[in-house]
Order: structure tokens, then sequence, then C-alpha cells
């Protein structure tokens, strides 16, 4: 990702400082699609820390800033 700059993040744009035009910009994709499945692994892996030292649901759906029906449901398969 060195030809490539980010230069502003607000949720729902990123702009780009294009170097090489489409190349770039798929480049930049490729990346932020790597950091985005990194994150989630992390934050799954995270969820399944949680859960192994007793953490309900409800904590880790307040920890997410979602319902605990919500993170039972995306996360349950995953942990236990």
């Amino acid at each position: 990702m060195d030809d490539i700059e980010l230069t502003q993040v607000s949720p729902g744009a990123a702009t780009l400082r294009p170097v090489e035009e489409k190349a770039t910009t798929l480049a930049a994709l490729a990346h932020l699609t790597t950091a985005v499945n990194e994150a989630q692994q992390a934050q799954a892996d995270l969820v399944a820390d949680a859960r192994a030292n007793g953490h309900s649901w409800s904590e880790i759906g307040r920890a997410l800033g979602i319902s605990r029906q919500l993170a039972h449901q995306r996360f349950s398969r995953r942990t236990g």
C-alpha cells in the first residue's frame, strides 16, 4: 500500500489520492478488504475469549453496540 494514501476516513467514505488511476483504486480495495477480514476475525476471537471468560451475551452485545440477540446470532456458531 506504499503508493496509496488515505486522505480522509469517515463513516461511509474514504478519499484516495490516485497515484496510478484505476490500478491504485483496486489495490486500495484489496488492502481494505484484507484489513476488514482481519478485523472481523479479531472481533470473533475477542468474543470467543469473552465467552470463555464467562461474559454474557448481554455484556458482549453492549460492548459491540448491538443487542444480545444479534451478538448471539452472529457469534454463537463460532464460539459455542
